[in-house]
């Protein structure tokens, strides 16, 4: 982000824990931020601020998902 790439999309659907706290640092450590929320979406904020820029979304879903759909193997 900070290098000014065009885009990023973030998938992880995992609620924030207080683990994350220790292991992120785009997670700010104040529970009303991140309370209930996935960590994709709380880091997706903390990108924005970095480089208002890039444009930074978050994808729903499971990551295998999404690229067995991509391949297209049914």
């Amino acid at each position: 982000v900070l290098a000014g790439v065009g885009s990023l999309s973030l998938m992880d659907d995992h609620v924030v824990t207080e683990d994350d706290l220790n292991a992120n640092f785009l997670i700010p450590p104040d529970d009303s931020i991140y309370g209930g929320r996935s960590r994709a979406e709380v880091c997706c904020e903390s990108l924005i601020d970095f480089n208002p820029m890039v444009r930074v979304s978050v994808e729903k879903g499971k990551v295998e998902s999404k690229l067995l759909a991509s391949f297209n193997l049914s």
